[in-house]
């Protein structure tokens, strides 16, 4: 699982343009028997870094459709955007793929 955590984050890049407003996803951590930290930077797809302080992201992370984890934008010292997650999962989805989800919410 940590394996593919790691492949997963390399992805992150493309997720600048899939965003889409306002959407909350619910998940329940106690139901996993194991989780990893993932730690993920916002970037556009052409590698750069992305500062928008003007809107919220939120980035959530899901194996087979079902959401493990949602974690709100946090900045490092020079502003930039970073997102921490703490992703659930089994021993039998060990190999399994990881999903992200990129939103922005207007608050």
């Amino acid at each position: 699982m940590r394996r593919t955590l790691l492949l997963a984050i390399s992805l992150v890049a493309y997720f600048a343009t899939a965003l889409a407003d306002g959407v909350h996803f619910t998940y329940d951590p106690s139901e996993y028997e194991q989780q990893t930290v993932v730690y993920a930077a916002f970037v556009d797809n052409l590698g750069t870094r992305i500062n928008d302080t003007s809107n919220t992201y939120y980035l959530a992370a899901f194996i087979n459709g079902v959401c493990r984890y949602e974690a709100m934008q946090q900045f490092d010292a020079v502003g930039n955007t970073f997102f921490t997650l703490i992703v659930g999962g089994n021993a039998s989805e060990i190999g399994k793929r990881i999903t992200f989800k990129v939103y922005k919410t207007f608050e």
